[in-house]
């Protein structure tokens, strides 16, 4: 892993930060997030946090597509994602791109600190 890219295990929680948005972060995310997915056991929730607050994150036009992609495989999936953004307009662009994928089976929430959507994650009850 790249010092752009960290991912952290907080008790259920699977914490995958971006520290900048370049075609070669996205690809360590893609792989780090396919292996999660086949990782946690299907007939449980995952418990996902997902911080793309750094100062130098944008969704490029190649995180867009890897993302709608990678969300999508896994649509089926049961679960939780808490979006970290400081954008004021994050949450609602962010809203239009899940929207554009159709229905999925996980809940996905969006916060301006890590704190809240740590918070978030650990109240939901376990699956």
């Amino acid at each position: 892993m790249s010092d752009s890219f960290v991912v952290e295990q907080i008790g259920r929680i699977t914490c995958h930060t971006f520290k900048d948005s370049s075609d070669g972060t996205v690809d360590e995310w893609v792989q780090s997030f396919h292996e999660y997915m086949k990782a946690a056991p299907a007939k449980r929730p995952f418990y996902y946090l997902f911080d793309i607050s750094g100062e130098d994150v944008y969704f490029t036009s190649y995180a867009r597509e890897m993302a709608a992609e990678l969300f999508a495989t896994y649509g089926d999936r049961q679960g939780y994602m808490a979006f970290i953004m400081v954008w004021v307009t994050g949450p609602h662009i962010a809203k239009l791109f899940f929207s554009s994928l159709g229905r999925l089976a996980y809940k996905v929430e969006y916060f301006n600190t890590a704190a809240e959507g740590l918070q978030w994650l650990q109240d939901l009850p376990e699956g």
